[in-house]
């Protein structure tokens, strides 16, 4: 089963919440729901644990509704950026685990000639991952307390090139998935200044009466810029 770290009281109501590349602590300003939630949180591949773990989206599934089945419960859940197209595949497939999803700044209309560029970067981007400064002033945009900040820099410098391109490589082309049969409730958020792959994602996903969607200030880290504004008053 994929390692996890949990928050809350385990008798609650549970949601999942699947965090974006190389970012454990993703949803670090939902955390407060584990008052009356039973919060779970996957290290997924390139993330924690399993910072130098290649991403497979069929191992990940499988682990995934390994974890998911355990609670015994139908479960909420929430997946930004790789996360959000993991979560996205999880419910075209066996939507029937879960209640809700909430789905942000994902990807779903593959692009090969982007993916090429971007896996070109995974030797320079690995090599930055290792410069903790960069990752603690990251973590300081964030949010994140000091704990997961020094998280973040120790576990960032075993992501390698080839995890890093695995990502790209990866990406979900939402025409092998039967999203348009999703009945459950789906919000799908982006944000205003996001790559326009990302916004014509959205427009895919809303063709499916049961996904609402929003656009909301920002750009992929809209949630950074959520919080300041909220912090602003």
């Amino acid at each position: 089963m994929i390692h996890f770290d949990e928050y809350g009281r385990k008798d609650a109501p549970v949601i999942v919440m699947l965090c974006g590349a190389g970012t454990l602590d993703t949803f670090v300003h939902q955390y407060f729901l584990s008052a009356n939630y039973h919060l779970i949180v996957p290290h997924l591949p390139g993330s924690g644990v399993n910072a130098d773990v290649i991403y497979n989206p069929e191992k990940v599934k499988k682990e995934l509704y390994e974890l998911i089945e355990s609670f015994n419960q139908k479960v909420g859940l929430m997946g930004h950026s790789l996360g959000g197209q993991i979560a996205l595949m999880l419910i075209s497939e066996r939507q029937q685990l879960f209640k809700w999803a909430l789905i942000l700044s994902a990807m779903v209309k593959k692009d090969e000639k982007m993916i090429k560029t971007y896996s070109k970067f995974s030797k320079a981007e690995a090599k930055m991952m290792k410069w903790k400064w960069l990752i603690k002033l990251q973590g300081i945009y964030w949010g994140f307390n000091e704990k997961q900040i020094d998280y973040m820099a120790e576990y960032s410098c075993r992501i390698t090139p080839e995890v890093f391109a695995s990502f790209f490589e990866n990406t979900m082309d939402i025409n092998e998935y039967d999203y348009l049969n999703i009945k459950i409730p789906v919000l799908a958020i982006c944000g205003r200044n996001e790559l326009k792959i990302i916004k014509e994602s959205l427009d895919i996903l809303s063709l499916n009466r049961n996904i609402q969607t929003m656009q909301l200030k920002g750009s992929h880290d809209f949630f950074a810029a959520v919080r300041h504004q909220y912090e602003s008053g």
